[in-house]
């Protein structure tokens, strides 16, 4: 009986670790902004983030991010912006 609980209580951990939110990473960022950014500057695509740094907001769903991007024009900036998490990737908002 304590080698079945156990299992319950292991498999049950593992199934809430996959359903608690967290933000976005650095890879997550440069591929949900490399395509907003594209979509403005065509001809321009953002190569690297880094430097992210995220907090989940209050009142409205997602988290704020700010970050440094690099484009392959030679952009190097940094931005804050809010992404949402829908379905399997992220949105901004």
């Amino acid at each position: 009986m304590k080698v079945l609980s156990m299992a319950v209580f292991t498999a049950f951990s593992v199934f809430l670790s996959g359903c608690i939110d967290s933000a976005p990473s650095a890879d997550e960022i440069e591929v949900t902004w490399g395509e907003r950014y594209a979509q403005t500057f065509s001809s321009i695509r953002v190569t690297e983030v880094s430097n992210v740094s995220c907090v989940q907001t209050e009142g409205k769903p997602g988290y704020l991010c700010t970050f440094r991007f690099q484009t392959n024009k030679g952009h190097n900036q940094r931005t804050e912006l809010r992404f949402v998490k829908q379905g399997d990737g992220w949105a901004i908002d």
